[in-house]
């Protein structure tokens, strides 16, 4: 059995919690490039082996912007996608390129198809790239996902303005439901605010008769009065309750609804990106649902009008 001084187990514990702090980070790291800088501790002893000497190694590890996302043989095909109107052919070396710069060794190639098939190691989620003569493909469920590898792979391109035909059902889902559920929580805002403006107008005439109860001196009605007060308030203070949790949920479904159109502007960039929060906005406002579907899909407002 080897027994190690205090100063030795630290230094030990401090270099196995550095190796695990990096492990964690290549893991679950994904969406913008970092530096990473730790200090390793190494323990040095001399030829007599009795030196307390210690050295300070320093270790900088570029993480990429898509560490997560790992090559894998095949991926199945799903439904949620973004085709780019690009010449994918033409435009294959330098997406080759981008793959060797954001993605971790081994870098994805493109195969026989001209196709990457990736997998995210966060949540087991397929993803695939495909190069086709009039379009580049991005299948990924997630469409937050989807906005940043188009968004890297345009700045990478030197695109600065392109639209886009996406389709994210489930998560397109979602946000109609959550925008569904908005015009409720206004009509049940509104209905509190009708009831608490009356219970207001009642409680102060409860406390005008408490108050006149006092001056005659009539015990028995002030007290009534001061009871029906309390009653009253306690009912004001539960509505008030409500209406605070309703408001709360209110401003829950507005922040899913303004994440899902930043994730959908995101897959375009320049003036489409533009066009598509205009869009989705719009739909918000007049309550159209099927509005929102379109303005996700096609984005620009020449494809809304067709």
């Amino acid at each position: 059995m080897v027994c190690l001084s205090n100063d030795e187990s630290r230094v030990l514990w401090m270099y196995f919690e550095c190796i695990f702090f990096l492990c964690f980070v290549l893991r679950s790291f994904s969406c913008s490039t970092c530096s990473i800088s730790r200090s390793i501790f190494d323990v040095l002893n001399t030829v007599e082996g009795s030196s307390n000497l210690r050295r300070v190694q320093e270790i900088s590890i570029d993480v990429p912007c898509f560490a997560s996302l790992v090559p894998c043989a095949r991926t199945e095909r799903c439904d949620s996608q973004c085709v780019l109107p690009l010449r994918g052919i033409v435009y294959e070396t330098q997406i080759a390129h981008w793959l060797e710069k954001e993605f971790l060794s081994p870098v994805p190639r493109l195969d026989a198809d001209h196709t990457v098939h990736l997998r995210d190691i966060r949540n087991n989620a397929p993803v695939l790239i495909q190069l086709l003569v009039s379009s580049i493909v991005i299948e990924t469920p997630s469409i937050a996902l989807a906005g940043d590898l188009v968004q890297s792979m345009l700045q990478s391109l030197g695109i600065t303005d392109l639209g886009s035909v996406a389709s994210f059902p489930n998560e397109l889902a979602i946000a109609q439901e959550v925008m569904q559920g908005i015009p409720e929580c206004d009509a049940v805002g509104q209905r509190l605010s009708g009831d608490m403006s009356a219970h207001t107008a009642l409680a102060k005439g409860l406390l005008y008769q408490a108050e006149d109860a006092r001056v005659l001196r009539a015990l028995g009605p002030m007290k009534e009065a001061y009871r029906n007060l309390f009653t009253l308030n306690q009912t004001i203070l539960a509505q008030y309750k409500i209406r605070c949790n309703n408001q709360r949920d209110k401003v829950d479904s507005l922040k899913v609804l303004l994440q899902f159109i930043h994730n959908a502007a995101r897959l375009r960039i320049g003036k489409p990106q533009v066009e598509v929060i205009d869009a989705c906005r719009k739909a918000i406002g007049d309550d159209d649902v099927g509005l929102l579907a379109q303005a996700v899909k096609h984005g620009t407002a020449s494809a809304l009008a067709e």
